[in-house]
């Protein structure tokens, strides 16, 4: 018999002779292994969801800690049973914080759906630690906030808000630090002389807090830039009597208005002046009269206002 003839045999006699008892023997060997391999134990970790129930608003209480919205959940239990297991399976685990007043919760897996035979090894994190603080509401003063500037020669002279302040609610720590309301910038960029009103935004309020508005009306007035020089010892001239005595003979002039004006005064152009009426001039006397000082658009204050004049 040929070497082929014999290779041709051999494997015609293992698939075909005995099939029944083959059959049976393969059967048996599949079971033993699922059997085996079901039993096996093994370990799976799943994402669960977090669900929080916070306390009613009546309680004003604040939640300052962040919060887990999922956790880890290790089970152990038979491979067939975790195969096929889904974190949905499991459900959520549930933080009650109704009281408002807890500083520690520990996460129970009673509350998951735990098939027969699963067990839950860990929960990380474990536990969550809370930070609380009370609600309050206050009164803030509003602060308008500026950007640009005005037209050259001029000044914003006052800032009106309505309304003044608002009522803001949040947790008491970021309240009672807070020492004003601020608003989006108001543009001035080339106003001029009068009273601009605009409606601004409030800034976006810190984290946790609100405001009772969203907005406020501002107006700006709008000045010319005064501006003051002082001048000492400004001699006094009485006109038309030269040889009159003065008593004091100079006064102090101080002068306010417009800058531009302000600027443009030189000490020689400053000077001070009495009169005598002409109906006294002709006979010896004397007379407390006002320091005239003359300067258009100006407003000098003198310093003393009147003097003694003796002829």
């Amino acid at each position: 018999m040929s070497i082929a003839t014999r290779i041709s045999t051999f494997w015609r006699s293992a698939l075909f002779d005995n099939v029944g008892l083959k059959v049976v023997s393969m059967v048996c060997a599949l079971a033993i292994y699922a059997f085996i391999h079901g039993a096996e134990t093994v370990q799976r970790t799943f994402s669960v969801g977090v669900v929080s129930v916070m306390p009613p608003d009546a309680a004003n209480r604040q939640l300052r800690t962040p919060l887990p919205t999922e956790v880890g959940v290790t089970v152990r239990g038979p491979r067939t049973e975790l195969d096929r297991m889904t974190a949905g399976d499991l459900g959520s685990l549930k933080l009650d914080l109704r009281t408002g007043h807890e500083t520690k919760l520990e996460l129970d897996a009673e509350a998951l759906s735990i098939p027969a035979g699963v067990k839950v090894e860990q929960i990380f994190p474990a536990s969550v630690n809370i930070r609380w603080d009370d609600v309050v509401n206050s009164k803030i003063k509003i602060q308008v906030t500026r950007t640009g500037e005005v037209e050259t020669g001029f000044v914003v002279q006052s800032t009106l808000v309505d309304p003044e302040a608002v009522l803001v609610r949040g947790p008491r720590s970021v309240v009672d630090v807070m020492q004003s309301v601020r608003t989006v910038p108001f543009d001035i960029t080339g106003l001029g002389e009068g009273t601009h009103k605009r409606v601004l935004a409030l800034d976006v309020p810190p984290d946790g807090i609100v405001y009772d508005a969203e907005e406020v009306t501002a107006a700006i007035e709008v000045a010319r830039e005064q501006r003051t020089a002082s001048f000492a010892a400004v001699a006094i001239e009485v006109i038309g009597m030269p040889k009159a005595k003065v008593q004091p003979q100079v006064v102090n002039i101080r002068v306010k208005g417009p800058a531009e004006l302000v600027r443009s005064l030189e000490r020689v152009s400053v000077f001070a002046r009495v009169e005598i009426p002409e109906a006294d001039r002709g006979k010896p006397g004397s007379l407390l009269t006002k320091v005239i000082v003359d300067l258009p658009g100006l407003d000098p204050i003198i310093e003393p206002e009147s003097v003694l004049v003796k002829w």
